[in-house]
């Protein structure tokens, strides 16, 4: 099912919803993103300051863009860092920093279309590593963990999210691009999808493709939100949509 801009007064309903859910919601006191690196990879972490004994939380895979590359561990938060409503969603986010001149995903986002390589990138399998070894000794529920990216970050959430289908609860691709011949790995996926119908820089076909794609292939959990106005910055629309959030932290694997 696609759905466009008109549909959105549907998810402020299922914001308050889910504000109204104390099961799912908690008010909460969020420490700063923390520094650390791992195999030469810097990464910020967010995490509660007060995590009760026995609970687990979900946590928040975060893909920066192209423009966001280095080794300064602090560009890659510019459009997502602060973006979550931290006083409201009790959650763990993780965003990896990818080096300079290299890619989350090996492919042109210039082209029309791609496939998937044969094997994720150094990058990618660097940010995976990363996520599991939080998983390992943080209080993190592996029912809720959920994958998003912007631009290059976009081809990241796609890539992940068609190697890994049972790894994530859901998934927000932000003006990325897929390869069409995975949508049948991931029907059964959570994913909400936003691209700028005015971008110039990943063209906005590669989204509407792999929209067309889900639903041929029978996906029922999925919501296309193209943004008439709109060029490549698409994310400062869809990380400032309190509905998406709403959306994203109601989901949860079987």
């Amino acid at each position: 099912m696609i759905m466009h801009n008109r549909f959105f007064a549907y998810f402020l309903l299922v914001l308050l919803f889910f504000i109204s859910n104390q099961n799912v919601v908690a008010q909460t006191r969020f420490s700063e993103y923390s520094a650390h690196h791992h195999n030469n990879m810097p990464y910020r972490l967010y995490q509660p300051v007060e995590i009760e004994v026995g609970e687990t939380y979900p946590l928040v895979l975060f893909f920066h863009g192209a423009g966001s590359r280095g080794s300064d561990n602090e560009l890659h938060l510019t459009h997502f860092g602060n973006k979550i409503p931290k006083s409201q969603y009790n959650c763990f986010v993780l965003a990896p920093q990818c080096a300079k001149d290299t890619k989350w995903v090996d492919t042109d986002w210039t082209a029309s279309s791609h496939q998937i390589p044969s094997e994720p990138s150094a990058a990618l399998c660097t940010a995976l590593a990363i996520l599991d070894s939080l998983i390992e000794v943080l209080p993190i529920d592996e029912s809720r963990i959920y994958v998003t990216g912007l631009s290059m970050g976009g081809f990241a959430t796609w890539d992940l999210i068609a190697r890994y289908p049972k790894k994530f609860a859901a998934a927000v691709a932000v003006c990325g691009g897929a390869d069409l011949k995975t949508a049948g790995q991931i029907t059964h996926l959570p994913i909400w999808i936003f691209h700028g119908a005015l971008d110039r820089v990943v063209n906005v076909n590669r989204s509407r493709d792999m929209a067309k794609a889900l639903e041929k292939a029978g996906a029922k959990q999925f919501f296309y939100s193209e943004l008439p106005d709109v060029y490549h910055n698409a994310w400062e629309y869809a990380y400032s949509l309190e509905a998406m959030y709403a959306w994203l932290f109601a989901q949860k694997k079987p």
